[in-house]
C-alpha cells in the first residue's frame, strides 16, 4: 500500500519539504479546516497529537487550544490549527481503498 504524499512550501521562508503517511493527512485536515481547526474529538482514530508534535519538528506553527466539551465525559480537548503559511505544490495520492 502507497502512502499519501504532498509537497508543501512554508511561505515564511520558502522551504518546501515531503510529508508523507498520517502527517500529510494531518497537515491536509489542517488546511481544508483554516481557523476552525481539528481535534480528535472530530477525527477520532488517528494520533492526532503525535502527528501534531511530528509536523512541529518539522518547523511548522501549530496553535493548541483547549477546548471544553460536555456529554457524559466531560472535560476538555485539543484545538488544532495551522499557523504557518502553507502552499500545497504537489499532492500524490495513491492510497489502496
Amino acid at each position: 500500500m502507497s502512502k499519501l504524499k504532498i509537497k508543501v512550501r512554508k511561505v515564511s521562508d520558502g522551504s518546501e519539504m515531503f510529508v508523507h503517511g498520517r502527517e500529510a493527512q494531518t497537515m491536509q485536515l489542517l488546511i481544508k479546516n483554516g481557523d476552525q481547526g481539528i481535534s480528535s474529538l472530530h477525527h477520532p482514530g488517528i494520533r492526532l497529537s503525535h502527528y501534531i508534535f511530528k509536523l512541529r519538528s518539522y518547523g511548522f506553527l501549530i496553535e493548541t487550544v483547549n477546548t471544553p466539551h460536555s456529554g457524559d465525559f466531560p472535560g476538555h480537548h485539543a484545538v488544532y490549527r495551522l499557523k504557518s503559511e502553507v502552499m500545497v505544490l504537489q499532492c500524490d495520492d495513491r492510497r489502496s481503498a
